[in-house]
C-alpha cells in the first residue's frame, strides 16, 4: 500500500513539472522571433529615403506597437508626421523620443524644424542650443540660431550670434561677409531713422570687422562732426589713417577738420610729415594750406595781439577779450586756459563757471562739465540757465536709468529737479516721471501721496483721477478706487477705465470666493457701462456659481444679442455649463461652434474640457464606452491632448482592455514624487493585460488539537483568446493515515493521495456580462464531480453583481465499530454576491443555500484595502458563518459539517512584484462541529461532541505573460 502511494506521488509530481513547462512554452513553439528595435528602424528609414511613406508608416505602427518606448520608433513616427506637416502630431511624438533618450539629435533637429515653421521662435531657439552643445562649431547651426532671432523681431540678439560666429571662425570669408552684410544693413537703417548712436555702433563694428574700408572711417568722422564732436572726429580720421597706413582719403578728412578748428599750422605741420612718411604729396592742400593761413592770421590779428599783450602783462581786458573770443569761436583748448584765468580772479563768477561747462561738455568730458555745473548751482542756485542744464541733465540720465528698470537710483535725480527746478515744463516731467518709478517700485502710497501733492494742474484733470484711482486699486482699496472713478463720471467717459480696474478686482473676488461681492462689483460695472463685454461675462459667471439661474438666463440673452457672433460669450457660456455640471448643454453649444470654428484654438480647447468632464461623469456611472465615444470625438480635434489621452486610458482601464489603458495612461507625465506610483500603476495594467496565467499554489491545514497535517498543491492555467478565457489545472492531496485507536469521525480516510482535474471557460457577452462554466474529476478527497456556473454583471454606481449555481459529488470516507464506511452524497448549491468599490477599499458579500440531505446555508463577508492605489497590491480580511462550509473548503477537501453552524476569519495580502509576476499569502480560522466515537467495548459506545479548529495557510503565485 505504501509502495504505491510512492509511486503514485512520483508520478504526480513528475506530471506537474512536464505541465509547466508546457504552459510556459506553449506559445513559443511555433512563433518566430519578433523583429529588433534595429531591424525595424532600418527598413523604415529605408521605406522613408525611396519617399514610400505609407508602406513606411505600416510597418511603423508595428513597431511602435511592439516598441512603444523606443526612442527610434518615436522619431520615426514623428519624421512621418512631418512630412504630411501635421505639426502638432510631430511635435507629440518628437518631443517623446527626447524624453526616452536625451541624446536624439535627429529629434531635435526635427523639432527646430516643426517650431519654426509653428511660429514658436522660442522652443526652436531652445533647441537649436541644445544641438550647439553636442556641435559647437556648426556654422549651419549658428546660422539657424541668429535667423530664429531675426524672425522673432529680435535683430540685436541676431546681430550678436553673428558677431560671435565671426569669432569663432575669423578666417572664414563667408562668414565675415554675412556679418559685414548685416551690420551694413543696421547702419543704413539707423541713417534712415537719424539714429547716431545707432549708426556709431554699427561703423565700429564694421570697422573691426573690415578694417581696410577708408569709407566707414569717413561716415564715422562725418557723424561726429554733425553732433559737433570734432576731437572725436579727428581722433577717428587719424586711427584710420595709421591703420591703412596713409590713406589719402582719411588724410585729407584729417585736414578739413583741422581746417575748420582753425588749427592751420597743426594741418601744415601734418602735410609735411605724411609726405616724408608715406612718400606721397596731397595735391594742392598745402598750398592751400598756407594761404588759409595767412588769410586766418590776417583775421585774427587782434585776437594774436591781445594773447601776446595778455601774456606779457597780464591786462584784464585783455583776458576778458580772449574769453569770449575763444569762448564763441569753439577755440576749445585756449577758451579753458583764458576761463581759469578769469576765474583765479573771480572764482565765484557764475557766467565764466557756465561758460568752462559748455567748453568741457563741447569736448565730451561730461563728468568734469557736470562738476563744474553742480558748483555753479551751489554759488548761484537761483540762475536759470545753470538749472536748466541740470536739470536737463539729470532728466537725461534719470530717463537711462529708466529704460534699464532702474527706478531706485532714477529717483534721487527726478528729486532734486522737483525740489529746485521752477520750469513748468521740467517739473511737470520730473512728476510724471517719479510716479512712473514709485508705481514701478510698487510703492503706491508714496505714488499716491505725490499725486496729491501736486495736484491736477501738474498732469491735467482727466490723468490725476485716473492715476488716483489707479494707485488706490493698488493699495487694495479697489471699492474706493472705483468710488473716484464714479465721482468723476461728468469730468470724461470713465468706462474704459472703470472696466480696467473692476476686471482684476473681480477675479481676485471670485479666486478666494467672496463670490456675492463679485456679484456687486459686476453689478456696478453694468450700471456704469452696461454694454461692457466683460461685464456681461462676469455677471454669467457669478451668475452661475450663485445659481441665479432666471438672471443667468437674462444676461445670457441679452450678451448674445448685444454680441451675437462672439465666441467668448458663448465660451462662457459653456464654461458655466460645466461648472454646473450642465455638459449636455454645453456640448449643444460647442457642436455649432465647432462646425463653424473647427481650428479656432480656444474652441477646441473648450470642446476638449466638456468631452473630458463629460467622459469623467459616463465613467463614474460605469458607461465606459460612451465615455470612450466622447473622448475620441474630442481627440479628433485635439489628438495630442494628454489629460484626453490619460482618460482614454481610465476608460479603457474601466472596460478591462488593460493594454490599451497602458499605453494611454502613459500619456501622464508624472512628478518625481509620482514617479513610484505612476510605475507601479503601469505594472499594474500591464499584468492584467496579459492573456496568459499560470496560477501555482499551496495550502497547508492543521487541525488545532492533532498531529495531522494536510496540504493540497496545485496548478492552473488559463489564455484569453477574444471574448473567452479557456482554463485547465490540476490539484493534487497527500493524507497521512489514522495514528490512534479512537475512532475519529471526519471527511477524511485513513490516509494516502487524491488527484483533481479542473477545467473552465470564461465567456464575456454585451453590456458586461461574464459568464463562467467550470467544472471537475477527481480520484480522492477532492470532489469527486462538481460543476458550476457564475454570471457576473457590472452595475451603476461601482457595484457587482453575482449569480450562481453548482453541483458536487462528495464522498466522505469514515471509520466505525463496523470499519471503513464510504457514503456519496449529491450536492447542489445556489447562491448570489454583491461587491461594491469604495476605492480604495471594496466590499464583498455573498450567501449560499446548500441541500445536503436537508437546507443549508453559508454566509460570508471580505474588504479588501488597496494601499498602493493599484488593485493587484491589496490586503484582505473576511469571515464567514452558516449550517454548511464555505465552497472553497469543499473544493479543497479539508474539511467542514452540514447540519451544524461552521464559522471562519481570515487574513491575507496580495503584492505585485513585478508586471508578471503576483504573490498572495492567506491565513484561515475554521471552526466547525464534529463528534468522536469512544469505545471501550463494541456494545457500549460514548459518542462526545465538541467542536474543532482549522488552521490553513495558503501561498499562491500568479505568473503572467
Amino acid at each position: 500500500m505504501k509502495r504505491q502511494a510512492h509511486t503514485l506521488h512520483i508520478a504526480i509530481t513528475t506530471l506537474l513539472l512536464l505541465f509547466i513547462c508546457a504552459a510556459s512554452n506553449a506559445s513559443a513553439w511555433p512563433a518566430l522571433p519578433p523583429k529588433t528595435v534595429a531591424q525595424y528602424e532600418n527598413e523604415i528609414r529605408a521605406y522613408f529615403k525611396q519617399y514610400e511613406w505609407d508602406r513606411g508608416k505600416q510597418l511603423l505602427d508595428k513597431g511602435i506597437k511592439e516598441y512603444p518606448s523606443s526612442t527610434q520608433m518615436n522619431e520615426l513616427m514623428g519624421e512621418y508626421y512631418l512630412h504630411l506637416k501635421m505639426y502638432d502630431n510631430a511635435r507629440y511624438f518628437l518631443i517623446r523620443a527626447l524624453q526616452l533618450f536625451e541624446g536624439n539629435d535627429k529629434a531635435r533637429y526635427m523639432l527646430v524644424t516643426v517650431e519654426e515653421v509653428t511660429g514658436n521662435y522660442s522652443s526652436a531657439i531652445c533647441y537649436v542650443n541644445e544641438l550647439l552643445e553636442s556641435e559647437p562649431y556648426s556654422r549651419e547651426l549658428w546660422y539657424k540660431k541668429a535667423s530664429l532671432y531675426r524672425l522673432q523681431g529680435n535683430d540685436v540678439e541676431a546681430d550678436r550670434q553673428l558677431k560671435r560666429l565671426m569669432d569663432i571662425f575669423p578666417n572664414d570669408t563667408l562668414v565675415r561677409q554675412k556679418y559685414r552684410n548685416r551690420v551694413e544693413e543696421n547702419y543704413m537703417k539707423a541713417g534712415k531713422q537719424q539714429n547716431d548712436e545707432s549708426a556709431v555702433k554699427s561703423l565700429r563694428s564694421l570697422i573691426d570687422a573690415v578694417p581696410g574700408n577708408p569709407q566707414y572711417y569717413i561716415d564715422l568722422c562725418n557723424i561726429y562732426i554733425r553732433q559737433g564732436n570734432k576731437a572725436a572726429a579727428l581722433s577717428v580720421a587719424e586711427e584710420g589713417i595709421f591703420r591703412l597706413r596713409g590713406n589719402a582719403i582719411l588724410a585729407k578728412k584729417k585736414i578739413s577738420i583741422l581746417q575748420d578748428l582753425h588749427r592751420y599750422s597743426e594741418a601744415l605741420s601734418f602735410v609735411r610729415d605724411y609726405e616724408r612718411a608715406y612718400g606721397a604729396g596731397l595735391g594742392n592742400i598745402k598750398k592751400y594750406l598756407e594761404e588759409e593761413a595767412a588769410r586766418n592770421a590776417a583775421n585774427n590779428e587782434p585776437y594774436m595781439q591781445q594773447a601776446r599783450l595778455y601774456e606779457s602783462t597780464k591786462n584784464p581786458d585783455a583776458l576778458k577779450y580772449l574769453t569770449n573770443i575763444s569762448y564763441t569761436r569753439e577755440y576749445n583748448e585756449d577758451a579753458l586756459f583764458y576761463i581759469k584765468e578769469s576765474l583765479k580772479r573771480h572764482p565765484d563768477d557764475v557766467r565764466l563757471l557756465y561758460m568752462e561747462y559748455v567748453v568741457y561738455r563741447r569736448m565730451g568730458y561730461h563728468s568734469k562739465a557736470m562738476t563744474i555745473l553742480k558748483q555753479a548751482h551751489e554759488i548761484a542756485p537761483d540762475n536759470d540757465d545753470v538749472m536748466s542744464e541740470i536739470s536737463y541733465n539729470y532728466m537725461h540720465e534719470a530717463v537711462n536709468l529708466m529704460n534699464v528698470g532702474q527706478y531706485e537710483e532714477a529717483l534721487p535725480l527726478l528729486n532734486f529737479i522737483i525740489d529746485n527746478d521752477t520750469s513748468t515744463e521740467n517739473l511737470s516731467s520730473a512728476i510724471n516721471r517719479k510716479f512712473t518709478c514709485l508705481n514701478k517700485l510698487e510703492r503706491y502710497t508714496d505714488a499716491l501721496a505725490l499725486l496729491e501733492k501736486a495736484g491736477p494742474g501738474w498732469v491735467g484733470d482727466t490723468t490725476y483721477v485716473i492715476r488716483k484711482a489707479e494707485m488706490l486699486a493698488a493699495s487694495g482699496l479697489n471699492d474706493k478706487a472705483l468710488a473716484t472713478l464714479e465721482e468723476n463720471q461728468d469730468l470724461f467717459d470713465i468706462h474704459s477705465a472703470y472696466e480696467e480696474l473692476a476686471t482684476p478686482y473681480i477675479k481676485t473676488l471670485i479666486e478666494i470666493g467672496a463670490v456675492k461681492k463679485a456679484y456687486g462689483v459686476t453689478k456696478q460695472l453694468l450700471a456704469v457701462n452696461p454694454n461692457s463685454k466683460v461685464g456681461l461675462m462676469f455677471q454669467m459667471t457669478t451668475c452661475g456659481m450663485l445659481h441665479r439661474d432666471e438672471e443667468f438666463l437674462r444676461t445670457v440673452r441679452l450678451a448674445h444679442r448685444l454680441y451675437p457672433n462672439d465666441v467668448d460669450i458663448e465660451l462662457k457660456k459653456i464654461a458655466v455649463y460645466n461648472e454646473n455640471g450642465d455638459y449636455v448643454s454645453a456640448s449643444y453649444l460647442l457642436k455649432n461652434l465647432m462646425d463653424t470654428l473647427p481650428m479656432n484654438p480656444a474652441v477646441v480647447n473648450a470642446f476638449s474640457t466638456t468631452a473630458d468632464l463629460r467622459a469623467q461623469a459616463y465613467m463614474n456611472t460605469s458607461h465606459a464606452r460612451q465615455a470612450l465615444a466622447v473622448l475620441d470625438s474630442a481627440l479628433f480635434f485635439d489628438p495630442l491632448n494628454k489629460t484626453l489621452l490619460y482618460d482614454k486610458g481610465l476608460a479603457y482601464e474601466k472596460l478591462r482592455i488593460y493594454d490599451s489603458a497602458s499605453l494611454f495612461q502613459r500619456h501622464y507625465t508624472p512628478s518625481d514624487m509620482e514617479r513610484d506610483e505612476a510605475t507601479r500603476r503601469n505594472n499594474d495594467l500591464l499584468y492584467r493585460s496579459f492573456d496568459r496565467n499560470l496560477q501555482m499554489y499551496y495550502q497547508r491545514s492543521s487541525f488545532g488539537n492533532k498531529s495531522n497535517l494536510m496540504g493540497v498543491a496545485g496548478m492552473t492555467y488559463s489564455q484569453k483568446d477574444g471574448n473567452n478565457v479557456y482554463g485547465g489545472g490540476v490539484n493534487y492531496a497527500g493524507r497521512d493515515g489514522k495514528e490512534e485507536s479512537t475512532l475519529y469521525y471526519s471527511y477524511f480516510a485513513s490516509g494516502g493521495t487524491g488527484v483533481q482535474l479542473l477545467g473552465s471557460w470564461e465567456h464575456t457577452w454585451k453590456k458586461n456580462f461574464v459568464s463562467t462554466l467550470s467544472g471537475g474529476w477527481a480520484s480522492r478527497y477532492f470532489p469527486q464531480w462538481q460543476l458550476n456556473l457564475t454570471g457576473t454583471r457590472e452595475a451603476k454606481n461601482d457595484y457587482t453583481v453575482e449569480m450562481h449555481v453548482g453541483y458536487r459529488r462528495i464522498i466522505t470516507t469514515y471509520e466505525d465499530y463496523e470499519g471503513w464506511t464510504t457514503e456519496k452524497t449529491n450536492l447542489w448549491n445556489v447562491g448570489a454576491g454583491v461587491s461594491k468599490d469604495l476605492y480604495p477599499f471594496l466590499l464583498n458579500g455573498r450567501l449560499d443555500l446548500l441541500l445536503h440531505q436537508k437546507l443549508c446555508f453559508n454566509a460570508s463577508l471580505q474588504g479588501r484595502y488597496y494601499p498602493l492605489e493599484v488593485k493587484s497590491t491589496m490586503l484582505i480580511a473576511q469571515a464567514a458563518a452558516g449550517t454548511a462550509p464555505e465552497a472553497q473548503v469543499l473544493d479543497f477537501g479539508v474539511g467542514g459539517d452540514f447540519n451544524h453552524m461552521n464559522t471562519s476569519v481570515g487574513l491575507g495580502c496580495s503584492h505585485l512584484i513585478t508586471q508578471n509576476l503576483n504573490v498572495t499569502l492567506m491565513g484561515s480560522w475554521q471552526t466547525f462541529f464534529t463528534q468522536t466515537d469512544v469505545n471501550t467495548e463494541i456494545t457500549k459506545a460514548n459518542v462526545v461532541t465538541s467542536y474543532i479548529n482549522l488552521f490553513n495557510l495558503l501561498l499562491q503565485l500568479n505568473l503572467r505573460f
